[in-house]
């Protein structure tokens, strides 16, 4: 039976028992990601869109008689 590893690094099982307690103590309770979810990271900024350009004033109609 091959050994559980973790990041290359072989793992018996009552080590690989000790970091999953050491995850629950920690608040850790669904391991969903590879990578952690920074809750509290902004996300960036986006720049305004710039105002439209106003129009040209029309002409008023010309009135004929």
């Amino acid at each position: 039976m091959d050994r559980a590893t973790y990041q290359g690094i072989e793992l018996d099982a009552e080590t690989a028992l000790a970091l999953l307690d050491w995850q629950l103590e920690m608040g850790v309770d669904v391991p969903l990601m590879d990578v952690a979810l920074d809750r509290f990271d902004l996300p960036a900024r986006t720049a305004p869109a710039p105002a439209p350009a106003a129009a040209a004033p029309e002409a008023p109609p010309v009135l004929t008689l």
